[in-house]
C-alpha cells in the first residue's frame, strides 16, 4: 500500500500593486521556518520578467510551463511558468 502525503509542500498566491513590489520576502521566511514545509511553489507569467529574475534570485527554480495556460483575447496567449524552492533538504 503506497501513503501519499502532500502537507510538506507550501503553495500560496499573491499579486502585489507596484506600490509593495521589491519589499522583501516574508512568505518565503515564513515558510522556511515552517516545521513541516519543505518546498514553495508557484506560478507566474512567462511575460514577467521582473518577476522571475526576483524569484531566481531567491532561490526559485523552474519547474515547467504550462503553455496557452492564460487567454488574454482570441489570439492572445501567456504561459504560466512554473517555479519552485526547497527550503529543506
Amino acid at each position: 500500500m503506497v501513503k501519499w502525503i502532500h502537507t510538506k509542500i507550501g503553495e500560496f498566491g499573491l499579486m502585489l500593486s507596484h506600490h509593495w513590489r521589491g519589499k522583501g520576502n516574508s512568505h518565503v521566511d515564513w515558510a522556511g521556518d515552517h516545521p513541516v514545509i519543505e518546498k514553495i511553489s508557484l506560478e507566474v507569467f512567462s511575460t514577467n520578467e521582473n518577476a522571475i529574475r526576483l524569484y531566481c534570485g531567491m532561490g526559485f527554480k523552474e519547474e515547467g510551463r504550462r503553455v496557452k495556460q492564460i487567454k488574454f483575447d482570441k489570439d492572445t496567449y501567456s504561459e504560466l511558468v512554473l517555479m519552485y524552492k526547497l527550503v529543506k533538504c
